[in-house]
């Protein structure tokens, strides 16, 4: 997750290589000839979040490239194996900016072909109108500045509207816990509005949804909220997993391992729950 202070590996590692090349004065065209990839690949891995998309072998051949130090060739390993398994702090989670995390999670939405989101504690983010975002911000972080309130909503409303632009499938499951979440807010329940969102943006072809009833028989118990990101061929990793609104923890997987244990209980979620027919049937009974 973004933090000024503490940025993720992922984002530290597209830095330092852009730096790198810099100092040897060496373009984006130029590497991505030497590394047999395309010019935007190149750009993206400098980017932000580029290096989420680091291979060692990619990171090697550049590093020779660059002419890199020993002491640089240690520190870019070893922002390489950070990467995968990002792990933001409590402090970062708790302590930082709310509005630059959710443009982060922006721009994995931007980048993905395809997006899994299980989310067993609250609608997921793409759903919210401005009243629930609002108050479901304000139930994560009640002392929150209300400028950081207000720009984490801005985000997380234009991610809805991304999603529907964009047309990439999008397939949230949920609990009935989640559905019935009721943020406080100082006026009116905020959940009908929301319900009637989610049953709008369902109707779209790219979106899907799921609702898991309270009393499914489940193989797997719920633990966290997580993304599941498909990315373009190009793109490496193709598939990640990003945990996000964990109470103290926020954590980015890229191994084949973690991803595959992701959707081992993904397919266990989608199993429990009822049908996109059925889950609509749910949630308009909600509002009768």
């Amino acid at each position: 997750m973004v933090n000024p202070e503490h940025p993720p590996a992922r984002q530290e590692l597209g830095e330092f290589m852009r730096w790198l090349s810099k100092r040897k004065g060496i373009t984006a065209t130029a590497l991505a000839r030497e590394l047999n990839t395309s010019q935007p690949r190149i750009s993206r891995l400098m980017g932000a979040s580029g290096g989420a998309a680091f291979t060692q072998e990619i990171l090697e051949r550049w590093l020779q490239l660059v002419g890199a130090s020993p002491e640089e060739w240690d520190r870019a390993l070893a922002l390489l194996g950070r990467v995968q398994t990002d792990v933001s702090s409590w402090q970062t989670v708790l302590g930082g900016s709310m509005a630059p995390v959710q443009e982060d999670i922006l721009t994995l939405d931007r980048a993905a072909t395809g997006i899994r989101h299980f989310q067993p504690f609250q609608v997921p983010g793409p759903f919210h109108n401005t009243e629930y975002a609002q108050a479901a911000f304000r139930a994560m972080r009640p002392n929150a500045d209300p400028a950081d309130v207000a720009g984490a909503v801005r985000a997380r409303m234009r991610r809805g509207r991304q999603l529907v632009r964009r047309g990439i499938p999008y397939h949230a499951i949920l609990t009935e816990l989640a559905l019935r979440f009721r943020p406080a807010s100082p006026g009116p329940d905020v959940r009908p509005t929301v319900w009637r969102q989610l049953l709008k943006m369902s109707a779209n072809e790219n979106i899907t949804v799921q609702v898991i009833p309270a009393d499914a028989p489940m193989q797997q118990a719920p633990m966290c909220a997580y993304l599941i990101y498909n990315f373009p061929e190009d793109h490496d990793p193709a598939t990640m997993v990003h945990g996000v609104e964990l109470p103290a923890v926020a954590i980015t997987f890229r191994g084949t391992n973690e991803v595959s244990a992701f959707n081992t209980a993904w397919d266990r979620m989608k199993q429990a729950a009822l049908s996109p027919e059925d889950s609509r049937d749910f949630i308009s009974h909600l509002l009768n």
